[in-house]
């Protein structure tokens, strides 16, 4: 699978975009559990005094209920929760929490920039510009994906049909009457 690939030599402003609860198959006592903590990562434009969202999400899964867990705390600090339940990570107020993240070299395992680092940072006081459309949509159509990369739809087509053999069901998909779903996020990597 394609991910982006975040540059190791920048900081970049983040937003928690989410917290979701995961299942794990083997934890049964309920003193653990599994979050996805998702951040919508941005990049500073400081000649115009902007954060402009990149549309691209990190994302990190936590085990937490551990106590002392040297992993988990960074994040603890870098979001300001106190408490070390769960609880407190799914409370609706930590959306929205602004963090610094520097990203390490990709893991060619998973294919995944790691985070180098965490910090808390203070909500910007410049313009944000958002991301226009949803950050976790994956699949569309040839027309709205010419469109949300500039090109015409016959020129979209000509580059899937290079495209598509390499990466087959993981870059297009077709409906049961035959139309293409393009997953945007890879094919806007890819290009």
């Amino acid at each position: 699978m394609a991910r982006y690939r975040f540059r190791t030599d920048l900081d970049y402003p983040a937003r928690l975009y989410r917290v979701t609860e995961r299942s794990i198959e083997n934890e049964t006592d309920g003193r653990v559990r599994l979050l996805r903590l998702e951040f919508e990562i941005f990049v500073q434009d400081q000649q115009r005094d902007v954060f402009r969202s990149t549309g691209k999400v990190a994302s990190r899964d936590l085990l937490v209920g551990l106590p002392a867990d040297p992993g988990v705390r960074r994040y603890q600090r870098a979001l300001g929760i106190e408490a070390e339940n769960s609880a407190a990570w799914l409370a609706g107020d930590l959306v929205g929490r602004w963090v610094s993240i520097r990203f390490d070299s990709v893991d060619e395992s998973d294919f995944r920039n790691p985070f180098a680092s965490i910090k808390r940072r203070a909500t910007p006081e410049c313009d944000i510009v958002e991301y226009v459309g949803g950050l976790l949509d994956q699949w569309c159509g040839v027309s709205e994906a010419a469109e949300d990369l500039e090109l015409s739809p016959a020129t979209l087509r000509r580059r899937l049909a290079i495209l598509e053999p390499t990466w087959g069901e993981r870059l297009v998909r077709r409906t049961t009457g035959g139309h293409r779903r393009i997953c945007l996020p890879l094919l806007r990597n890819l290009l």
